[in-house]
């Protein structure tokens, strides 16, 4: 196996070296017409943390204000690497405006003010993305199990991606021991919070409670 890239292993504060990608389209409701939506998906290169950002559109806008939303809660990043724009826009015609979105001047002035450089990875080598292109599967994985074929609002889905996000920040990074007093594997949400995500709740739920949560259902 190659070393993995000086990115992916120097020690530096999440988020810092950030892969971007997309996903969707989702359907979600508004006033019983379904919309698209689609996901941005940030991941951390080092500590292989996520974050999720729902946007309603492909426009420069709605990608500069998930940019911001991310940036604003994870702190600014240094670099962030993303998929050949030609070769995802071979691959999915339905995203390629967010790609195109990305090459817009308002959105190069804004990584040029924040110091922020953004890298495509070379044509034809997708596995360059690997460390991205994972979780986005994991991602889809999550919101079939859960949603199936129902159709929820902007909001729901937006809270349901938290959750998801949370689910996947909480997955083990290091070594799972079988018994009780061993210690913790190592997650991203410890790199985040210093803890996991997804831990149980001090008190059992009511015996009438019948939500099904992200982290319930990914252990049926």
């Amino acid at each position: 196996m190659a070393p993995l890239p000086r990115d992916r292993i120097t020690e530096t504060p999440p988020f810092k070296v950030t892969g971007v990608d997309f996903a969707g389209p989702l359907y979600v409701k508004n006033d019983r017409v379904l919309c698209n939506a689609y996901i941005t998906l940030f991941t951390c290169a080092v500590t292989r943390a996520v974050h999720l950002e729902l946007v309603s559109s492909q426009s420069t806008e709605s990608f500069l204000l998930a940019l911001k939303r991310f940036i604003s809660r994870r702190g600014l990043c240094k670099i962030i690497y993303s998929d050949n724009a030609k070769r995802f826009k071979r691959a999915n015609q339905d995203l390629s405006e967010l790609w195109q979105a990305i090459k817009d001047p308002q959105l190069l002035e804004y990584f040029s003010g924040k110091g922020i450089v953004w890298r495509f990875i070379v044509e034809r080598a997708a596995w360059w993305g690997g460390f991205w292109e994972r979780l986005v599967r994991s991602v889809k994985t999550c919101l079939r199990m859960v949603l199936g074929r129902a159709s929820i609002t902007f909001e729901e889905m937006s809270t349901l991606l938290m959750e998801v996000e949370a689910t996947l920040n909480s997955r083990p990074l290091t070594f799972v021991h079988n018994e009780v007093d061993e210690p913790q594997p190592l997650t991203p949400a410890h790199f985040l919070v210093s803890e996991r995500l997804t831990a149980l709740p001090p008190k059992p739920f009511p015996a009438d409670h019948d939500h099904l949560t992200v982290s319930k259902e990914m252990t049926r």
